[in-house]
């Protein structure tokens, strides 16, 4: 089992993904990240366990309550490639905002052993 850490591209670039430690499983995927949104420069935090899923993918999914708001996540990851030094992935973020239509950013990148 090795821990990554680092900074994932985001497209479109609308906010910044710091991977503050990500552990790969065979069956699962648990990780702690935060960021600023580029906007208004607002910090967040998402922490999850992305677990694998029929199609070979990793998925999590939350619901959070932020205000009067309610806002549906969901990582996807696809396997990651791994190596001594480096854990290259790609994958998506899905989020959508109750009454608004869904958002999806493509997160790629490669992180370093923590």
């Amino acid at each position: 089992m090795a821990m990554w850490s680092g900074t994932l591209e985001v497209e479109p670039d609308n906010f910044i993904l710091n991977v503050e430690q990500m552990v790969v499983r065979p069956d699962a995927i648990s990780f702690d990240c935060h960021g600023r949104n580029r906007e208004d420069h607002s910090p967040w935090q998402f922490s999850g366990v992305a677990t694998l899923e029929p199609g070979g993918h990793y998925r999590v999914d939350r619901i959070e309550q932020i205000d009067e708001d309610e806002y549906e996540t969901a990582v996807y990851l696809f396997k990651p490639k791994l190596s001594a030094e480096d854990c290259t992935l790609e994958g998506f973020w899905y989020e959508r905002r109750e009454g608004y239509e869904p958002t999806v950013w493509r997160i790629s990148g490669s992180l370093t052993p923590f």
